[in-house]
């Protein structure tokens, strides 16, 4: 798997304090979800809003499944680093930062399966094939990427996930 990101992380974003329900069930099911405890957080139980008249009304959340409450709320820099660690520690996933996507690649059919773009820190060109593709562009919606905002099955690829362009680095094989 490869695992690109614009820029460096850990890093503060404006929002993602929140870790709840569905984020808690993929943290369990990658082994993570003790991590957190082992962080500053708060608990999670349900939201209470107060009128300017200071009328409040409680909104309990369900719990998260196994969980005796809703999920938690822990600084995003520390959630990001404790996915950015295991996928560090893992052997199948290859991380790329300061990478900053410009172009998709399409085979014969036009099915979508690579990117290249620039390495931010030296500016070498890089073009990145595989089987699966998800373009995910958070923040910058605008970008060459969000045509294909969505998972796209490459008809033919060039395992596993061989690097190719100006200069050409071959990943780690899985």
């Amino acid at each position: 798997m490869l695992l690109i990101d614009k820029a460096r992380f850990p890093r503060e974003k404006v929002c993602g304090d929140a870790f709840s329900g569905k984020s808690i069930g993929i943290a369990r099911e990658l082994g993570l979800i003790g991590e957190f405890g082992q962080h500053p957080h708060a608990i999670v139980r349900g939201l209470t809003m107060v009128a300017p008249n200071g009328k409040a009304v409680t909104v309990p959340f369900p719990n998260a499944t196994g969980m005796d409450f809703a999920g938690y709320t822990i600084q995003r820099v520390r959630t990001d680093n404790i996915f950015l660690s295991a996928a560090l520690l893992d052997a199948n996933i290859f991380v790329r930062q300061n990478f900053n996507v410009t172009a998709l690649i399409r085979d014969e059919t036009g099915a979508v399966c690579g990117v290249s773009g620039t390495d931010t820190l030296n500016g070498n060109i890089y073009s990145y094939k595989g089987a699966w593709l998800s373009v995910l562009t958070g923040l910058h919606p605008q970008s060459q990427g969000s045509s294909a905002c969505r998972t796209s099955p490459c008809r033919t690829f060039t395992p596993p996930y061989a690097a190719t362009g100006t200069t050409s680095r071959a990943l780690p094989t899985t």
